[in-house]
């Protein structure tokens, strides 16, 4: 099924791809280089995978949920004075972005304590009765940052995925005896004692000196990457919770433009939030569905009915992920069911 997104014109705004080299690919995006040196990211019709890490599936209409509530996002943003990547829409599904140099890193902040958040299981003792419960409000924002890139645990020679930085009262990472930053493990917050660091897609090591380097870059960037993520996480709250949603936790990714800028880039989509609700929300009486929203608006149009655009699009990010669970839960039980393989494998190599 097509999707369109009608210009200021009236006429559909739906670019093709077609020529565009595709320089990138995630579960739930394709990243494409463009001929004008700008890069166009096409959010694809696949969900992350909840409980179940080896699972996705398609569910028809969700990248251009993904679009728009990245659009309308950047815009705020850009609004309370962050630089972002964002030059406007491609065709409905896909966005158009500014090339970046990213870090490799995400900055989190925690509003909430989610259940099973990583932080949780990493300060075991400051969490239950007569502590921090499950949904409660953390006293300030917390803001972490996480390396993307994997270490190898020297005592076990595990691979350690998103390992957290350990940081000093100005967001700057503390350093070893040989000047590589100290890290923790995600979840259980021991540190990690390591030699090897290893790209976690590419299986591709790193040297000392280079992640030596992006840490010398970092720090130059540290009071501003902090002050960014303060801003961004406010203009998400104020986004979320003229609807009655509070965001619980989010994390974004940061780089930089051609003129060394530190600029928000990625995408914003609702993929990676993680929100509450204070009550039920319904647009117009209407429980919303992937295939019948936001079709033929002008996003400018959208934009302009606030808390009402917002609605919708949360409750067809909502409705969908349930569509999803009742897809997917007779499967379940079957962990190495090959249907389960078969439909992963379609949805991974199919473009929206």
């Amino acid at each position: 099924m097509g999707y369109s997104i009608l210009g200021s014109d009236g006429q559909p705004f739906n670019k093709s791809l077609e020529g565009a080299e595709q320089v990138n690919f995630g579960k739930t995006k394709r990243v494409f280089r463009l001929a004008d040196g700008n890069f166009g990211i096409a959010h694809e019709d696949i969900l992350t995978a909840f409980d179940n890490p080896d699972f996705t599936s398609k569910a028809v209409g969700k990248g251009t949920v993904s679009a728009y509530s990245s659009a309308i996002l950047f815009r705020r943003i850009e609004e309370a004075g962050v630089k972002t990547t964002h030059q406007g829409f491609i065709n409905a599904n896909t966005t158009k972005e500014k090339p970046l140099d990213m870090l490799p890193f995400e900055i989190i902040w925690r509003r909430y304590n989610v259940k099973w958040n990583s932080w949780a299981q990493r300060n075991p003792d400051k969490v239950g009765p007569d502590k921090i419960l499950d949904g409660q409000k953390f006293d300030e924002v917390i803001y972490e940052v996480g390396l993307k890139w994997s270490v190898i645990d020297t005592a076990s020679g595990k691979e350690c995925t998103d390992p957290f930085m350990m940081l000093d009262g100005n967001f700057e990472p503390l350093l070893n005896d040989v000047g590589l930053p100290r890290l923790m493990h995600q979840k259980t917050g021991k540190e990690i004692q390591y030699t090897r660091i290893v790209h976690p897609n590419k299986k591709e090591d790193i040297s000392d000196d280079t992640l030596r380097a992006t840490i010398e870059q970092y720090r130059k960037y540290a009071s501003q990457i902090r002050e960014m993520a303060t801003k961004v996480q406010e203009a998400t709250f104020d986004t979320y919770s003229q609807i009655g949603r509070l965001n619980a936790d989010w994390k974004i990714e940061v780089g930089l433009d051609a003129t060394w800028q530190l600029t928000l880039g990625d995408e914003l989509e609702l993929d990676a939030l993680r929100n509450t609700s204070l009550k039920k929300i319904k647009v117009g009486g209407k429980e919303y569905e992937w295939e019948e929203d936001l079709l033929g608006r002008d996003l400018n149009e959208v934009i302009a009915e606030g808390a009402d655009a917002v609605s919708l699009i949360v409750e067809a990010n909502q409705s969908g992920k349930q569509a999803y669970r009742d897809m997917v839960g007779p499967w379940r039980i079957f962990k190495k069911n090959p249907l389960r393989n078969d439909a992963n494998y379609l949805a991974a190599q199919q473009v929206t």
